[in-house]
Order: C-alpha cells, then sequence, then structure tokens
C-alpha cells in the first residue's frame, strides 16, 4: 500500500509540473474586420501564447507564397512579439 501511494504521488507531482502550451492561430484576413473587432499581431496576449500559428499561405512552383500584400509585415510583427 505504502508503495502505491508513493506512485500514485510522484505521478500527481509529474502531472502538477507538465506545463499546458496554448497555441494561438492568427488569420491574415483579421486585419480587415471593421472597428473593434480588428485584429492585428499586437492585439494577441505574449503571456497566453506559447506559439502562434500564423494563416494562410498558398503554393506556387512547390514554394510558399504569401496571399495579402501585407503578409511579410505581419508575419515579421508576429516573430517580434515571441522571439
Amino acid at each position: 500500500m505504502g508503495k502505491l501511494l508513493t506512485l500514485a504521488g510522484l505521478a500527481l507531482l509529474l502531472q502538477l509540473g507538465t506545463a499546458t502550451k496554448i497555441i494561438c492561430y492568427f488569420t491574415n484576413w483579421s486585419q480587415y474586420r471593421p472597428g473593434i473587432v480588428c485584429y492585428m499581431p499586437k492585439n494577441v496576449d505574449p503571456r497566453l501564447c506559447m506559439h502562434i500559428l500564423y494563416a494562410f499561405a498558398s503554393t506556387a512552383n512547390s514554394q510558399l507564397k504569401t496571399i495579402e500584400w501585407d503578409d511579410d509585415a505581419l508575419y515579421a510583427l508576429c516573430q517580434h512579439q515571441w522571439p
């Protein structure tokens, strides 16, 4: 019984020590929403997200290609906010 309690306690400690990974998703078209629902990389709380997925892209000749005219600039803002 003592070994079982020790193992259960160890499992609980390991579980409590495991960090939750929160991944945020940013779409490039959210910049076009009107008013307060316009969403830019600066609006994503860096204390909340461990990673950010930037969407969308297309492909041309087996290479990734940006879609929006300012995707490179918005992606750079995301990289600056989450080094």
